[in-house]
């Protein structure tokens, strides 16, 4: 009896021994699969701020290029509208220098105007060439003080840039040999103008 006992506290030991051990395994699988289910969870939370990140920086800096976008059409209608965009007005530029001459009680200059020449390209896209036209100027003067004050009038033109290259004073009396009073300047002078391309011609 005592056997029978035995026999049967063992079956019922062994067969509580196996339930526990399947619930145990139930239990590691359930746990793995949870910390396997949060592993996830904030493998995809890193990836969503990640690339919620870099959806806010490509708006920042759409931001900043629709900014410096404004400015730069800003920037290139102001300088179209002056005149510096697009084709030389060679016509104003020599009115210009009769003008100024005139304007300080100066005999006419003498002047020529070479061809265009490229002085290269100023944007990052090189749609925008920059070109200068030299100018060769003949003038006579009564005293220093004339050729800075017409070249201060040539240089207040919105239509063009000036830049000077060289300018040489001399004596009349000098140059010509005599007694004659007063100067005479013999200046090259660059006429800046940018040309774009044909697609955005004013």
């Amino acid at each position: 009896m005592n056997a029978e006992l035995q026999r049967l506290a063992l079956r019922h030991l062994g067969g509580s021994l196996l339930v526990a051990l399947i619930c145990i395994t139930l239990g590691a699988t359930l746990l793995w699969a949870a910390r396997h289910s949060q592993a996830n969870a904030r493998a995809s939370h890193a990836s969503t701020r990640d690339e919620a990140r870099q959806l806010h920086e490509r708006y920042l800096a759409t931001s900043r290029d629709e900014a410096l976008l404004r400015e730069t059409i800003t920037r290139f209608e102001t300088l179209r509208q002056q005149g510096l965009i697009g084709p030389e007005n060679r016509l104003e530029w020599a009115n210009g220098v009769r003008s100024a001459a005139l304007a300080l009680r100066l005999p006419p200059p003498e002047f020529t105007l070479a061809p265009r020449r490229s002085l290269g390209k100023i944007d990052a896209a090189g749609l925008f060439n920059l070109q200068a036209s030299q100018m060769k100027l003949s003038l006579e003067l009564l005293h220093e003080g004339d050729l800075l004050a017409f070249l201060e009038r040539l240089a207040t033109r919105p239509d063009v840039l000036l830049h000077p290259q060289r300018c040489l004073l001399v004596r009349n009396n000098i140059r010509t040999g005599g007694d004659g009073g007063g100067l005479h300047a013999e200046c090259a002078l660059d006429w800046i103008s940018i040309t774009p391309p044909a697609t955005v011609e004013p």
